[in-house]
Protein backbone atom coordinates (compact mmCIF):
# COMPACT_ATOMS: atom_id res chain seq x y z
CA UNK A 1 0.00 0.00 0.00
CA UNK A 2 2.85 2.38 0.75
CA UNK A 3 4.09 2.01 -2.82
CA UNK A 4 0.64 2.83 -4.13
CA UNK A 5 0.41 5.93 -1.93
CA UNK A 6 3.91 7.00 -2.99
CA UNK A 7 2.90 6.59 -6.61
CA UNK A 8 -0.27 8.58 -6.11
CA UNK A 9 1.49 11.45 -4.35
CA UNK A 10 4.43 11.44 -6.75
CA UNK A 11 2.24 11.47 -9.83
CA UNK A 12 3.64 8.15 -11.06
CA UNK A 13 0.24 6.84 -12.08
CA UNK A 14 -1.26 7.88 -15.37
CA UNK A 15 -4.60 9.67 -15.55
CA UNK A 16 -6.05 6.47 -17.04
CA UNK A 17 -4.93 4.45 -14.02
CA UNK A 18 -6.38 7.05 -11.68
CA UNK A 19 -9.71 7.08 -13.50
CA UNK A 20 -9.80 3.26 -13.43
CA UNK A 21 -9.22 3.38 -9.67
CA UNK A 22 -12.00 5.96 -9.27
CA UNK A 23 -14.34 3.86 -11.42
CA UNK A 24 -13.58 0.76 -9.32
CA UNK A 25 -14.30 2.76 -6.16
CA UNK A 26 -17.60 3.98 -7.64
CA UNK A 27 -18.56 0.41 -8.58
CA UNK A 28 -17.90 -0.79 -5.01
CA UNK A 29 -20.00 2.07 -3.66
CA UNK A 30 -22.81 1.21 -6.09
CA UNK A 31 -22.66 -2.42 -4.95
CA UNK A 32 -23.02 -1.33 -1.32
CA UNK A 33 -26.05 0.78 -2.26
CA UNK A 34 -27.63 -2.17 -4.13
CA UNK A 35 -27.01 -4.44 -1.14
CA UNK A 36 -28.68 -1.97 1.21
CA UNK A 37 -31.60 -1.51 -1.17
CA UNK A 38 -32.09 -5.27 -1.31
CA UNK A 39 -32.35 -5.32 2.48
CA UNK A 40 -29.26 -7.43 2.89
CA UNK A 41 -27.61 -6.99 6.26
CA UNK A 42 -23.89 -7.46 6.69
CA UNK A 43 -24.33 -9.91 9.56
CA UNK A 44 -26.72 -12.18 7.71
CA UNK A 45 -24.45 -12.68 4.68
CA UNK A 46 -21.84 -14.68 6.56
CA UNK A 47 -18.60 -14.15 8.44
CA UNK A 48 -16.79 -12.48 5.53
CA UNK A 49 -19.48 -9.81 5.15
CA UNK A 50 -19.40 -9.13 8.90
CA UNK A 51 -15.62 -8.87 8.75
CA UNK A 52 -15.83 -6.49 5.77
CA UNK A 53 -18.16 -4.24 7.76
CA UNK A 54 -15.79 -4.22 10.74
CA UNK A 55 -12.73 -3.60 8.58
CA UNK A 56 -14.48 -0.75 6.76
CA UNK A 57 -15.27 0.83 10.14
CA UNK A 58 -11.68 0.48 11.29
CA UNK A 59 -10.38 1.98 8.04
CA UNK A 60 -12.77 4.94 8.35
CA UNK A 61 -11.76 5.50 11.98
CA UNK A 62 -8.06 5.39 11.07
CA UNK A 63 -8.51 7.90 8.24
CA UNK A 64 -10.63 10.10 10.51
CA UNK A 65 -7.86 10.27 13.12
CA UNK A 66 -5.28 10.86 10.39
CA UNK A 67 -7.30 13.72 8.86
CA UNK A 68 -7.86 15.22 12.30
CA UNK A 69 -4.10 15.28 12.89
CA UNK A 70 -3.60 16.96 9.52
CA UNK A 71 -6.20 19.60 10.42
CA UNK A 72 -4.52 20.25 13.80
CA UNK A 73 -1.17 20.69 12.07
CA UNK A 74 -2.70 23.04 9.53
CA UNK A 75 -4.38 25.14 12.22
CA UNK A 76 -1.10 25.40 14.13
CA UNK A 77 0.49 27.14 11.14
CA UNK A 78 -2.16 29.89 11.05
CA UNK A 79 -2.26 32.63 13.67
CA UNK A 80 -5.37 33.41 15.64
CA UNK A 81 -7.89 35.77 14.15
CA UNK A 82 -7.79 39.03 16.13
CA UNK A 83 -11.48 39.66 15.34
CA UNK A 84 -12.47 36.50 17.20
CA UNK A 85 -12.34 36.05 20.94
CA UNK A 86 -9.93 33.11 20.99
CA UNK A 87 -11.19 31.85 24.35
CA UNK A 88 -11.33 28.23 25.48
CA UNK A 89 -14.94 27.78 24.36
CA UNK A 90 -14.07 28.77 20.82
CA UNK A 91 -11.04 26.45 20.78
CA UNK A 92 -13.14 23.59 22.10
CA UNK A 93 -15.81 24.20 19.45
CA UNK A 94 -13.13 24.34 16.74
CA UNK A 95 -11.73 20.97 17.88
CA UNK A 96 -15.21 19.42 17.80
CA UNK A 97 -15.86 20.87 14.36
CA UNK A 98 -12.53 19.53 13.08
CA UNK A 99 -13.32 16.08 14.50
CA UNK A 100 -16.70 15.98 12.74
CA UNK A 101 -15.21 17.22 9.49
CA UNK A 102 -12.53 14.52 9.75
CA UNK A 103 -15.23 11.87 10.15
CA UNK A 104 -17.07 13.21 7.10
CA UNK A 105 -13.87 13.22 5.05
CA UNK A 106 -13.13 9.62 6.05
CA UNK A 107 -16.60 8.30 5.28
CA UNK A 108 -16.92 10.19 2.00
CA UNK A 109 -15.28 9.12 -1.21
CA UNK A 110 -13.36 12.33 -1.78
CA UNK A 111 -9.80 11.15 -1.25
CA UNK A 112 -9.99 7.37 -1.57
CA UNK A 113 -7.62 6.82 1.35
CA UNK A 114 -10.28 4.88 3.25
CA UNK A 115 -10.76 2.59 0.26
CA UNK A 116 -7.00 2.03 -0.08
CA UNK A 117 -6.65 1.10 3.58
CA UNK A 118 -9.76 -1.10 3.47
CA UNK A 119 -8.55 -2.97 0.37
CA UNK A 120 -5.10 -3.44 1.89
CA UNK A 121 -6.53 -4.81 5.14
CA UNK A 122 -8.92 -7.16 3.34
CA UNK A 123 -6.10 -8.40 1.12
CA UNK A 124 -4.04 -9.12 4.24
CA UNK A 125 -6.94 -11.00 5.83
CA UNK A 126 -7.50 -13.05 2.69
CA UNK A 127 -3.80 -13.87 2.26
CA UNK A 128 -3.45 -15.03 5.86
CA UNK A 129 -6.75 -16.91 5.80
CA UNK A 130 -7.89 -15.00 8.88
CA UNK A 131 -11.49 -14.63 7.72
CA UNK A 132 -13.76 -16.35 10.20
CA UNK A 133 -11.11 -16.30 12.94
CA UNK A 134 -11.88 -14.46 16.12
CA UNK A 135 -15.58 -13.96 15.48
CA UNK A 136 -17.59 -12.59 18.38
Amino acid sequence: MANMLDGLSGGAYSPGAMSAFAKNREERAAERVRALAAGREAGSAGPEAALETKVRGVAEEFVSVFMNQIMKSMRATVGENPAMHGDNGEKFFQELLDTEQSKNLASGSGYGLTDLIYESMMTSYRMTGAIGVGED
